[in-house]
């Protein structure tokens, strides 16, 4: 069997499953409203960067649903087109299968613009090799909620000292915006952008982080502990884990596994969530 590049999709309403896949649902709540999820999954292998365009696409779909309630609730998020504030304030951590599938797709892009991005990212790394930000960040789990914190504060920190944009920042806006991280899809702010600069901003609450449903769920099939990989570190990690992105197991059997991880997450966490702006209610 060989391997399904790119086919693992969501399905849109009531789109007819294509022919040569299988039909995987998963149903739970979001604040406070339930979702659904129909997805696509080709018969035979994946691997894990294969599923990522998936758990982007979920990623959206709980960004717009949030976007909503915090309409619905009187607030009204800051981040706008061109503004950037956040692309050069923060330090963005990834999973494994994200860091892999941005590797494959900086990888397709025309060979002016990888001339152009892979100078900026060797700088960056250098500049982390020399305050040693990556393994410090590698160090935390992505599992816990303690980390959250701890990322914030050690990329707070290395920005206050070194101020260095994402690589993938151009003329304040992401050159391969449709490959963002989802850690960037998740960010909203509720603040002035003005207090991204300096860490201070107001943030729009999720139930869970998507980010931390996918690392886990990689976790799982790699037998190792959750990882976080720097964007700005991108070159250097994948120079010594390029093989992890060439393993590959059942593609349905990987979207179940994140399916059933999402859902389980999603559930515990709607007993708990008390809306999506900081101090209100749902």
């Amino acid at each position: 069997m060989s391997t399904q590049p790119s086919r693992i999709r969501l399905l849109a309403g009531d789109q007819k499953l294509p022919d040569g896949c299988v039909l995987i649902e998963s149903e739970f709540p979001y604040i406070g409203q339930p979702v659904a999820f129909r997805a696509a999954v080709p018969t035979g292998l994946a691997r894990l960067p294969d599923v990522v365009p998936l758990a982007r696409a979920i990623c959206d779909e709980f960004v717009r649903r949030i976007i909503s309630a915090v309409a619905d609730a009187g607030g009204k998020i800051t981040c706008t087109k061109g503004c950037g504030a956040c692309c050069s304030s923060f330090l963005v951590p990834m999973t494994v299968p994200e860091a892999l599938r941005l590797i494959e797709d900086l990888q397709a892009l025309p060979p002016a613009q990888r001339r152009r991005l892979e100078p900026l990212f060797l700088k960056a790394e250098r500049k982390l090799v020399e305050s040693d930000l990556a393994g410090q960040m590698e160090s935390l789990d992505p599992n816990d909620p303690a980390s959250t914190v701890a990322q914030r504060e050690l990329a707070g920190k290395w920005w206050s000292e070194n101020r260095f944009p994402c690589p993938l920042l151009k003329s304040d806006a992401c050159g391969l915006y449709r490959s963002r991280p989802i850690p960037c899809r998740e960010f909203l702010a509720l603040s002035d952008p003005k207090c991204c600069a300096t860490n201070t901003e107001t943030r729009v609450h999720r139930p869970f982080s998507m980010h931390q449903v996918v690392s886990a769920w990689a976790a799982q099939f790699e037998g190792t502990r959750p990882t976080l990989v720097l964007m700005a570190n991108l070159l250097g990690w994948w120079q010594h884990n390029a093989e992890r992105g060439r393993r590959s197991w059942p593609a349905a059997i990987l979207v179940r596994s994140l399916m059933d991880i999402l859902a389980e997450t999603a559930r515990q966490a709607n007993k708990t969530f008390e809306g999506p702006i900081p101090g209100g209610s749902r």
